[in-house]
């Protein structure tokens, strides 16, 4: 109650202090309300509380009493904050009142802020302080110390951390040696090679992994002079050390010298701890080596003693340490993945042991060794990851993967394949290039039964091995029909294969081959799972796009297989566009019944793909069908046609229609078709105040389509209309009208009408009006002499959509414009075309613009770089150090410096540098960026194949779907072939 009270009086002193301080505060009054100010500093570390601590600290001499009074018997929060004030004003004499608050109970989750305060005043005290208090084996602020000292810490820090090293409390020597590490300094070698033999676990564990992450060929030779030592459990550790090291650095460690002792201890049951740290380095040795003994052990020993150590039936401290690393050696010496759960590796073994051989390396193959390789090539960090086993025989075992695709090479390529492997001298390759990188590598692994060799290449290029998978791919696709056998019909695997494979390698006829892979896609396709069901269909519309002759019988069994869904989903999207290719009525007719009675917006899609192959006679047909979105998608797909007069008659005559869906579209029709004789009546229902808004709007652009000429007056008697629809479709009948007048009465429009939303129509009949320099004047006119700010950012919005330098111009214009939202709009238009004059914009109005989300996602787009954790004055610091790196490079070479640092061979784009031609090795590179995961350079790679080739495969934004993608993707390479 006292201290409460006590709380309360400081209360009241600080409010008056900064009464006090109020008053003597410059004009500016950067403070504010004394008592907004207190609860703002209570609230500390948010950011309002921040902001009130930046005014203290700039007040320095007049704020200094309070803080210091504040320190002292404030309560935590206020004390925190004044410890970080007292710390950025550098105030020494708040030095003892720190420490001496760095000791206090109440301020344990504070204390890494006072730890920086010390530190900030007397870098040098404060390390000597700050380790002093851990003399007490009681202080518990391991973690704060670590944080705030790491930074600091160097070599002459080395004597109090080895003095640190003396405490009887595990977390201190552990802390000492952490610090260590940022010594950076080989003086430090000794203290972490002491550390190994400490008593607790959790010290060793922690020195055995500070020493595996340094590549010091002399704290090697250190390590290795350790064996003399008779304490086998720190000969353990030791021995954990370098087999982290081996398998960090890629390189042998573990000498002939040393292979006698490891032998000893894995014989030796009476130490769990030492047995199994000796397995893990024999499991290394036995990889590549040839010794017998060594040999013998993995394949009859090894796998018993790791399991034995990970079971947990017998207790040694030192588990922890052991676990992870005896566990990744058991997977690396069987091959196999069981879990954790050692039941199940005993069960395994038990059954296997008198059969099983040990992982090794393979160092070459022989002839007879060709015959029964496996290759499994594997790619991570692609919109589509892969997994694709290559085998060198049609082995029916193999076939029950089920986590990755599989392909048998015919004996022809497994004997090229087997070539290319010597060419590129595969068996001295390295197990790894490139930097280590989790989530982007590719990867090429021999087999052969206990044999392997694997490759893999971190980051986006293939490497020493892009020749080999290049081949590999073709091979892929040169024997997709291997994925649809029907073990149903054909149970007997090779021979269906046999079979197959030699009538392939002898029909070499296109047409031939093309009606085969489509039998034999139908005929599996029933019994495929999901996935590899929509894989099959894509793959039949790949089949048809090139060939669309189908018999009669096919396109029933298409048909079947439709019907067969339970809905609409991509593999019957698939289907139906591929059987819609014949141009079969026996096709198309069916399938319009099927998709009218699954109707949606998704299945009118559909549709329309469908009905855009029918014949005339078939759409003269579905005019009069029974169902309304039959007839209302004919009508659509009339109007499209070349116009004749039968067209036009049945048209005509569904202006009577019962359904007004089926009226709308036949009047949209006959707009598109010009059909003069229809005039009289669309212009009547335009009129007639009775007929349905929608009705009305169709028959407004329609005749704007009919008649320019006559229309122009007819729709100005429409703009007086009460109806906002009436109004929009006036506007949507300009635009179709085009002309200096139509430009007039839209910008009239944009200016006047009381609606937004016409307003916004009309903008956006403004950006598709003829002629377009006419238009953009217009528009520009709007941006600039416009006192609406709404109207301005409409104007603006449709120059967006007008991708020319004209409207650039504007928008660069408009950056300079006093008004934010204007300012804004301009930037996020340059962002379209990737004009880095809109990244200071951007960085400028990050923390005023209520927009913080829409402005990230631009930053992110243009400059390639996300920052996802920082806060927004962080993250403006960020992108403002980015734009003062990279302000004077053009765009296309921040494209360049993010594809180098993606670990794309990004030298294709020099040319395009210096010649501003696109060469065939760049648009290679950009259609592979296009497959990327990051979201950002897959759009900017799309944005510059478009402007660099002049050519239009599909344009992927950075919310564009992975599915879209890859079908942008497609087109893209159709094109480059082409």
């Amino acid at each position: 109650m006292n201290l409460h009270l006590f709380h309360k009086i400081s209360l009241v002193l600080f409010l008056s202090f900064l009464l006090c301080l109020e008053l003597s505060l410059s004009q500016d009054n950067l403070v504010g309300k004394a008592d907004s100010l207190v609860l703002e500093l209570k609230n500390w570390p948010l950011a309002n509380a921040k902001k009130a601590a930046a005014t203290l600290i700039s007040q320095k001499e007049k704020a200094l009493p309070f803080l210091m009074m504040a320190l002292k018997s404030a309560e935590p929060s206020v004390q925190e904050a004044c410890a970080y004030c007292l710390g950025e004003i550098k105030e020494k004499e708040a030095f003892p009142a720190l420490l001496e608050l760095a000791s206090k109970k109440e301020m344990l989750p504070r204390s890494e802020t006072i730890f920086v305060s010390l530190i900030k005043i007397d870098p040098d005290l404060a390390y000597e302080k700050i380790i002093a208090l851990f003399k007490d084996t009681s202080y518990n602020r391991h973690d704060a110390a670590y944080k705030a000292l790491s930074s600091i810490t160097n070599k002459k820090h080395l004597a109090f951390l080895e003095e640190m090293f003396t405490s009887k409390s595990y977390k201190t020597r552990k802390l000492g040696i952490q610090l260590a590490t940022h010594t950076k300094n080989s003086q430090a070698f000794d203290l972490f090679i002491q550390a190994l033999k400490d008593d607790s676990p959790y010290v060793a564990y922690e020195a055995m992994n500070i020493l595996a992450k340094i590549p010091s060929e002399s704290l090697q030779k250190k390590l290795l002079e350790q064996f003399s030592s008779v304490n086998r459990r720190f000969l353990g550790y030791v021995v954990l050390t370098l087999v982290l090291q081996e398998d960090r650095l890629e390189k042998k460690l573990f000498n002939s010298d040393v292979l006698p002792f490891l032998i000893r201890s894995v014989r030796n049951n009476s130490d769990l701890f030492a047995q199994g740290a000796a397995a893990c380095a024999l499991v290394n040795i036995g990889f590549s080596s040839e010794e017998p003994e060594v040999i013998e052990l993995m394949d009859k020993h090894l796998p018993a003693v790791l399991m034995e150590c990970l079971s947990g039936k017998v207790y040694f401290r030192d588990y922890i340490s052991l676990k992870e690393i005896a566990y990744s050696k058991l997977k690396q010496l069987t091959g196999k993945d069981l879990g954790y759960y050692m039941e199940k590796w005993w069960a395994w073994w038990h059954t296997e042991s008198h059969r099983f051989r040990a992982m090794r390396l393979l160092k070459g193959l022989t002839q007879e060794q060709i015959k029964g390789m496996v290759l499994e090539y594997q790619q991570q960090g692609s919109i589509e990851n892969k997994k694709i086993l290559f085998l060198a025989s049609a082995n029916k075992n193999i076939l029950t993967s089920e986590d990755s695709s599989w392909v048998v090479m015919s004996r022809e390529q497994t004997s090229e394949m087997a070539d290319l492997l010597r060419k590129i001298k595969f068996f001295q390759l390295q197990p790894e290039y490139g930097a280590k990188q989790p989530l982007s590598w590719q990867s090429l692994e021999l087999k052969l039964e206990n044999l392997h060799k694997r490759v893999v290449v971190y980051g986006k290029e293939s490497g020493p091995i892009e020749v080999a998978i290049a081949f590999l791919l073709h091979i892929a696709k040169e024997n997709s029909w291997q994925s649809y056998w029907d073990s149903s019909k054909e149970p007997d695997w090779e021979k269906w294969y046999e079979g197959e494979s030699q009538w392939f390698q002898e029909v070499k006829d296109v047409k031939s081959r093309s009606q085969r892979m489509k039998r034999i896609i139908l005929d599996s396709y029933g019994w495929l799972k999901p996935k590899m069901r929509e894989k099959a269909a894509e793959e039949f519309l790949d089949w048809m796009q090139k060939d669309n002759e189908l018999p009669l019988n096919y396109i029933q069994w298409v048909l079947f297989h439709i019907r067969s869904e339970m809905e609409l989903n991509r593999s019957t999207e698939a289907l139906i566009q591929a059987v819609a290719l014949t141009k079969d009525p026996a096709a198309i007719a069916p399938l319009c019944d099927f998709l009218v009675l699954h109707f949606s917006s998704k299945s009118r899609a559909l549709l329309i793909k469908l009905m855009e192959q029918a014949n005339p006679k078939l759409l003269l047909q579905y005019i009069n069908h029974p169902s309304p979105y039959l007839r209302s998608v004919a009508c659509e797909i009339l109007g499209k046609r070349e116009s004749q007069e039968l067209h036009i008659l049945y048209l005509t005559a569904l202006l009577k229609d019962d359904n007004m869906e089926v009226r709308q579209a036949a009047i949209s029709a006959l707009g598109n078709l010009k059909a003069e004789s229809a005039w009289e009546m669309l212009l009547g229902i335009a009129q007639n105040q009775q007929y349905k808004v929608a009705l009305r709007q169709s028959a407004i652009t329609a005749l704007a389509q009919i008649s320019p000429q006559k229309s122009a007056s007819v729709l100005l008697t429409f703009l007086s209309s009460e109806d906002n629809g009436i109004r929009q479709a006036v506007a949507q009948g300009f635009s179709k009208i085009g002309g200096s007048n139509s430009i007039q009465s839209l910008l009239a429009i944009l200016n006047s009408d009381k609606s937004s939303m016409v307003k916004e129509i009309a903008a956006l009949c403004l950006s598709e009006t003829k002629p377009q320099q006419e238009a953009i004047q217009a528009l520009e006119s709007i941006v600039f002499k416009s006192e609406d700010l709404a109207t301005k950012a409409l104007a603006i919005q449709s120059l967006r959509r007008i991708s020319l330098l004209e409207t650039k111009k504007i928008f660069l214009k408009c950056l300079k414009d006093s008004n934010t939202t204007l300012r804004m709009q301009a930037a996020f238009a340059l962002c379209d075309d990737y004009d880095i004059r809109a990244v200071p914009v951007l960085i400028e109005l990050l923390e005023s613009s209520k927009e913080t989300l829409e402005i990230r996602k631009n930053l992110e787009k243009i400059t390639l770089q996300s920052f996802p954790q920082e806060d927004v004055e962080s993250l403006k610091m960020r992108y403002q150090d980015l734009w003062n790196v990279y302000k004077n490079l053009s765009w296309n070479q921040w494209f360049f410096e993010a594809l180098k640092s993606n670990t794309y061979d990004a030298s294709p784009m020099l040319d395009y540098f210096v010649t501003g031609e696109c060469s065939p090795a760049m648009i290679t590179l950009l259609i592979r960026v296009l497959e990327d995961k990051d979201r950002y350079l897959r759009s900017a790679a799309s944005y510059l194949l478009e402007s660099a080739t002049g050519k239009n495969g599909g344009r992927i934004q950075p919310h564009t779907s992975p599915k879209d993608c890859l079908e942008i993707i497609k087109a893209w390479k159709n094109l480059h072939k082409s």
